[in-house]
């Protein structure tokens, strides 16, 4: 798509979060002045491009819609970290001039298809989380690669990560940090009751799965997606993890690298 000619963008904001809320009518009028069409949510399959204002989270919640459509999608952030995000309010308007005039660049950032014992799929960019609830118990849940036994997993949960989501919760627990432009699957124990428990990467391609082991122990276990979404996962119950086809697009400016994120936004390499 040239994006010169982008004449329509679906915008979604936190409207929890007052910056992104008082920042909508200007952004309306800025748009209106450029002669692009501003959409609802609802009307996101007659976009051509969507703006995300909050911050990561705020992506996260709309990743699953985007995806199958392939609508590439700029975030703004209006909070602290917006690690996905490609620029904060106060260079708001710079880096929509260079959307327009085609200045920014797309990265591709592969998807997790999780399928639950209802059978219902789901989307995910981050992460699948499977963890106890509000109990204090360790849980054991089987993990298997391609059908092949893993090992079982003692402790609080595990959690399957895309490269996008290395940086998130994977990463809080001891999980590596991966390029986003790769394809993988990162398995991270969440504090595993074994030293020999340690997180795994596998290829993409592959598909993992996870069983509640109750093992005589009972526990409330959940799943959660992205953050944003959860259900309950019963004993002997289990999901499937899995690449999905589709890619979330994300906008970004070519003069920003991850290393460079990483250093702003995590500290990278401090002491």
């Amino acid at each position: 798509m040239n994006y010169s000619t982008l004449r329509s963008i679906a915008l979604f904001a936190n409207l929890e979060k007052v910056p992104a809320r008082r920042e909508i009518p200007r952004l309306k009028r800025w748009f209106h002045q450029r002669k692009v069409k501003v959409l609802e949510p609802r009307q996101l399959k007659q976009a051509e491009a969507a703006i995300a204002l909050g911050g990561d989270g705020t992506i996260l919640s709309v990743a699953s819609d985007l995806i199958p459509l392939g609508i590439p999608i700029l975030g703004v952030n209006t909070g602290r970290l917006g690690f996905l995000t490609a620029c904060d309010l106060a260079k708001l308007y710079t880096t929509l001039e260079k959307l327009l005039k085609g200045q920014l660049e797309i990265s591709e950032r592969m998807a997790l298809s999780v399928e639950p014992p209802s059978g219902r799929q789901h989307l995910v960019l981050n992460d699948c989380v499977v963890k106890v609830g509000r109990t204090a118990r360790v849980v054991d849940l089987g993990a298997w690669i391609n059908d092949q036994y893993l090992g079982t997993f003692t402790g609080d949960g595990v959690i399957v990560a895309t490269p996008t989501g290395s940086t998130a919760y994977s990463l809080a627990a001891g999980g590596p940090i991966v390029h986003p432009t790769m394809e993988a699957l990162i398995l991270t124990p969440i504090c595993p009751h074994s030293l020999t428990q340690r997180p795994v990467i596998v290829p993409a391609g592959r598909h993992i799965k996870i069983r509640y082991e109750s093992r005589g122990r009972r526990a409330e276990v959940l799943v959660s997606l992205d953050g944003q979404h959860s259900f309950t996962l019963h004993p002997g119950q289990e999901i499937k993890v899995q690449q999905t086809e589709g890619r979330l697009k994300i906008y970004y400016n070519p003069e920003q690298h991850f290393f460079g994120l990483l250093q702003q936004k995590l500290k990278w390499g401090e002491r």
